[in-house]
């Protein structure tokens, strides 16, 4: 019988008279309930310097005397999956040493992090602790006379001459000298002769590949911001260039049929100049993030953001 009311007729066998209509409610089977299906989700969770969230492969602290910077990150969204190893690395400025807390490893100015949880690691830049000076002995100080039979001092009194000691004074501690870093040469023209030019020809800055008769153009960037600087990659597979289509000069790099461009570089000051180095795993450019303009260094893929002179032992890009 269907779901819903019905009605019915009913009577006694033998009694004529005795008739009568009934109503009955069918109701609707009750349906079987589907557990939804389980979702795992992979735990994500946020990375925090001294309670500042940790944007991936950008620069992340500010500090007076010191910037910070990370490598190894899994993607832009500001959150690292549960196992992800970060390394975080501190560049202080010359004279002040780095101090990193709440991180699983340490060494020198860098510190790697295995996420877990949400992870809030704390930095301290400050200067190092004096080293106390040796006592300074008077040149003329000799050992004292033991006794009046000694041999005469050069002083005129026969009373043994105390140990004068000079006030101790604080020593500086010396500020490390930076091993200096090789700065790569741009290389100009490929071995097909060509060569990379930014030019305006169609109104703004963009950037081509010209022959070495400079009478074929093959344009590579196509919009309506300024693409300079270009520089080939030690393969001369890519380019690397400067550009101002965020707001302000960017470091990007794209393949050399123009596609897959990506940036390197994200803040709010000026990059530009960059040039690839010989074997391809480093990248120099010029920056005014301190508010003038440095000559900086990062990996290939735009980690390890630091000044040339960071006296610190980094590792090497690869």
């Amino acid at each position: 019988m269907q779901p819903g009311e019905h009605r019915l007729r009913a009577w006694t066998a033998g009694v004529p008279s005795h008739e009568e209509t009934r109503a009955i409610f069918v109701a609707p089977p009750t349906p079987t309930p589907i557990p939804p299906p389980t979702v795992t989700r992979t735990p994500r969770y946020h990375l925090h310097i001294n309670g500042e969230p940790v944007p991936p492969r950008q620069l992340l602290i500010w500090t007076d005397n010191a910037t910070v910077s990370l490598s190894k990150a899994p993607g832009y969204d500001g959150r690292y999956a549960v196992g992800t190893e970060v390394t975080i690395v501190a560049s202080p400025k010359p004279g002040f040493l780095a101090s990193w807390g709440g991180v699983d490893s340490q060494t020198g100015g860098y510190g790697s992090v295995m996420m877990v949880a949400d992870r809030h690691v704390s930095l301290e830049i400050g200067l190092p602790p004096p080293t106390p000076a040796a006592p300074n002995i008077d040149p003329d100080t000799s050992t004292p006379s033991p006794t009046a039979t000694a041999a005469p001092t050069r002083k005129p009194t026969a009373t043994p001459k105390s140990t004068k000691i000079r006030p101790r004074r604080s020593t500086p501690t010396p500020t490390a000298t930076p091993v200096p870093t090789p700065l790569p040469t741009p290389l100009t023209t490929n071995p097909r002769g060509e060569s990379l030019v930014a030019s305006n020809r169609d109104g703004d800055f963009e950037i081509y590949i010209v022959d070495a008769g400079r009478t074929n153009w093959r344009r590579l960037t196509n919009n309506d911001k300024n693409d300079v600087d270009p520089a080939w990659s030690h393969d001369w597979e890519k380019v690397v260039f400067a550009t101002d289509r965020t707001g302000n000069w960017e470091i990007f790099v794209m393949d050399l049929n123009g596609t897959g461009e990506y940036p390197l570089t994200n803040n709010r000051s000026d990059d530009r100049s960059p040039a690839w180095s010989r074997d391809g795993n480093e990248i120099v450019f010029e920056t005014n993030r301190n508010g003038k303009w440095e000559t900086w260094i990062m990996c290939a893929e735009g980690s390890l953001q630091r000044p040339v002179d960071t006296p610190l032992r980094i590792p090497r890009c690869s």
